[in-house]
C-alpha cells in the first residue's frame, strides 16, 4: 500500500532523514521505533505531504505522492494523527470530528463512520457537545484518533499516541489500535514506547538519528539484544 524509497529530508542545512526506505502492506500495523529526535515525526510529515523530501520517492497505491500537497494526500486515503493531538480546543467534540470528514465520502458514509468512532470511544459520544479543550489528555487523544478516522482512511498514521498519557489510558489507546487493525485498518505507528509498539505491530523498523538501522517481524525484534538494551531497558 505504501512504499517509501530512499528519502532524505533536511530542515535548511540540518539533515533529518537519510535514505530511509520502508513499506506498509494492506491490513497491517507497521511500527517505527526510535528515541526522541530520531526523525520519526519528520518521516510522518513527509508521508502526509506536510514536508517534501529532497531525495527519494513515496508511493501510495502505486501512485507517487511525495510532490503532492497535504489536502491531496488526505483525499487519497492517508490520515495523519499528529504528535501532540492538535485538536481544535474551541470547537466541540462533534465539531472536531466533523472537521475530519472528506466531502467526497458523502453524508451517509460520514454517519456510519461517526457511529463506529462513538463505538470505539463511548466517552466522545457522551461529551460530544463539550469543548475539545476541556477534555482530559486521554480524551483529547481519543478525539484526535477519531477525527483521523472520520476521513475513512486507507492508512492511519499515528504519531506518538501514548505521549503524555497515564499508563491506564495508554493501554486503552493501544487496545483501540489493535481493534482497528482487526477491523482491517492499515496503520503506520510511530512510538517511543517500543514494547507496546512491537506487541501490537506485525512488522517494525528502528530509526536512529535519521536512518533505518534495523527491521523485521515485530515479535522477533522484541527479543533482539539491541532493542532490549536501547529501548526496553534490559
Amino acid at each position: 500500500m505504501l512504499e517509501v524509497k530512499q528519502i532524505s529530508v533536511s530542515y535548511g542545512l540540518a539533515p533529518a532523514l537519510w535514505e530511509v526506505s520502508l513499506s506498509v502492506k494492506d491490513g497491517k500495523i507497521v511500527a517505527i521505533v526510535g528515541s526522541n529526535g530520531a526523525g520519526k515525526s519528520t518521516l510522518m510529515k513527509a508521508i502526509s505531504g506536510l514536508i517534501h523530501p529532497g531525495e527519494g520517492t513515496i508511493e501510495f497505491d502505486q501512485r507517487r505522492i511525495d510532490h503532492l500537497p497535504p489536502h491531496q494526500v488526505a483525499r487519497m486515503g492517508i490520515a495523519h494523527v499528529p504528535e501532540g493531538r492538535r485538536i481544535f480546543p474551541h470547537l466541540t467534540v462533534i465539531e472536531n470530528l466533523k472537521m475530519g470528514v472528506l466531502p467526497i465520502k458523502g453524508q451517509k458514509r460520514a454517519q456510519e463512520i461517526l457511529k463506529n468512532v462513538f463505538n470505539l470511544f463511548p466517552i466522545l459520544a457522551e461529551r460530544q457537545r463539550q469543548l475539545g479543550g476541556t477534555l482530559s489528555g486521554g480524551q483529547q487523544q481519543m478525539l484526535a484518533i477519531g477525527r483521523g478516522l472520520m476521513s475513512d482512511p486507507k492508512i492511519l498514521l499515528l504519531d506518538e499516541p501514548s505521549l503524555g498519557l497515564a499508563p491506564i489510558i495508554v493501554d486503552m489507546v493501544f487496545e483501540v489500535i489493535a481493534r482497528l487493525n482487526s477491523q482491517g485498518q492499515t496503520i503506520l505507528l510511530v512510538e517511543q514506547n517500543a514494547f507496546l509498539s512491537l506487541e501490537v505491530a506485525q512488522y517494525a523498523y528502528v530509526l536512529e538519528v535519521g536512518r533505518i538501522v534495523l527491521e523485521g517481524e515485530a515479535s522477533k525484534l522484541i527479543d533482539d539484544p539491541h532493542i532490549k538494551k536501547a529501548y526496553l531497558g534490559e
